[in-house]
């Protein structure tokens, strides 16, 4: 009875000496500024005392911290950074905007962002150019990478977006431009949506162009991808949903190209004028197509796999050769699919769809006969 008594005591006693003592405080998630005039110190990445560099700030972070980068130009030359900017914990990186925050590698040999580790990467608004890969995002063997690209300006890269194991999004970005390939996945399965993907592949090697999957499944939605000198989806062993695009004028490449086992689903697109086949598939691959416009296509629209349920082959009437808007008389307004996978709820434009009961094929969707002529074109935007 007297040990019984004393174990109890001794819980007594314990239990008011946990309770007397502080309780652990959570990190605070901080704010932490740069501005290409400012000055890096051990007390800089205040507001009013920004640091200078963006890795400076970055190493001072913890992870889920947020980096905001005042309008400037960062470069080894304006601003004394150094590339490529390493991010190894999970974080949000922000600007002003893409037209006033330019992140520029000087084209050097190095990425403009490489991101390795697990974690959630947020990076918005600010232009990235001059680097062999514009974001570099690397996850560590089977596990992964998530967050979202927004707003962004990727142009004058090797590659612009390269991602391994990544399964956030990238959306309403201007990624063109770029020598090799605007959008290279491995092992990833993203969102795409709202994008222009446009004169990528500038060298023009063949297998170049807007978007390369390989081993990946991701959604690409609501895109204009065009003008690049290469294909415009390129699939490699790989099965992405494909819902409401446009992918036109995509030379040396095919609209949709599908080799080594990929079988996409492709629905709702306009994929028209391209330089080699609208949707191209070699003998193992088996895409599924419905409801597309596929016309225009300079070696034919169809290479070994059947146009499928509610496709079309009509001039889709675009405003212009620079815009993928559709005229009032085009065949392609109101003869998609309500019922497709991924069918979006607004356009590229960000207006509703469907219009009219019915959703339009391609990335646009038309509104009223009160806007038929009165569009900026989309690579403008």
């Amino acid at each position: 009875m007297r040990t019984r008594r004393l174990i109890a005591l001794s819980l007594l006693l314990a239990l008011a000496l946990l309770t007397s003592l502080p309780l652990p405080q959570a990190h605070a998630w901080t704010t932490w500024y740069v501005d290409d005039t400012g000055t890096n110190s051990p007390a800089c990445g205040t507001a009013i005392d920004p640091c200078r560099t963006i890795q400076y700030a970055i190493n001072k972070a913890a992870a889920l911290d947020t980096i905001s980068i005042q309008p400037g130009t960062y470069s080894g030359v304006t601003n004394g950074e150094a590339f490529p900017i390493t991010v190894d914990k999970g974080m949000t990186i922000y600007g002003d905007s893409r037209d006033t925050t330019m992140i520029d590698a000087d084209n050097a040999a190095v990425d403009v962002f490489s991101v390795h580790g697990v974690f959630e990467f947020n990076l918005y608004r600010v232009s990235l150019g001059g680097g062999n890969q514009g974001v570099y995002i690397n996850a560590t063997d089977a596990l992964s990478i998530t967050g979202l690209l927004d707003d962004l300006r990727v142009t004058g890269n090797q590659i612009g977006i390269y991602a391994y194991r990544f399964y956030g999004t990238i959306e309403d970005s201007d990624i063109s431009g770029n020598d090799h390939v605007g959008i290279f996945h491995s092992i990833s399965t993203p969102t795409i949506r709202r994008n222009v993907l446009g004169w990528n592949g500038t060298l023009g090697i063949p297998s170049d162009g807007a978007i390369y999957n390989y081993d990946s499944s991701p959604d690409i939605i609501n895109n204009v991808i065009g003008w690049n000198n290469g294909n415009g989806v390129y699939n490699d062993e790989s099965n992405p949903t494909i819902t409401n695009n446009t992918i036109a004028l995509n030379l040396l490449g095919s609209g949709v190209g599908n080799f080594d086992n990929s079988n996409p689903t492709v629905t709702n697109n306009v994929i028209a004028m391209n330089g080699v086949y609208g949707i191209h598939a070699d003998a193992t691959s088996d895409p599924v197509a419905s409801y597309n416009d596929v016309w225009g296509n300079a070696w034919g629209d169809y290479w070994d796999t059947p146009a499928g349920t509610g496709s079309i082959s009509a001039n889709p009437m675009f405003v212009s050769l620079l815009d993928a808007h559709l005229l009032c008389s085009s065949p392609a307004i109101d003869a998609g699919n309500n019922a497709a996978p991924a069918v979006p709820s607004v356009d590229y434009d960000g207006n509703p769809r469907p219009v009219g009961g019915t959703v339009d094929m391609g990335a646009y969707e038309w509104q009223s006969a009160l806007r038929c002529a009165a569009f900026l074109p989309a690579v403008l935007r």
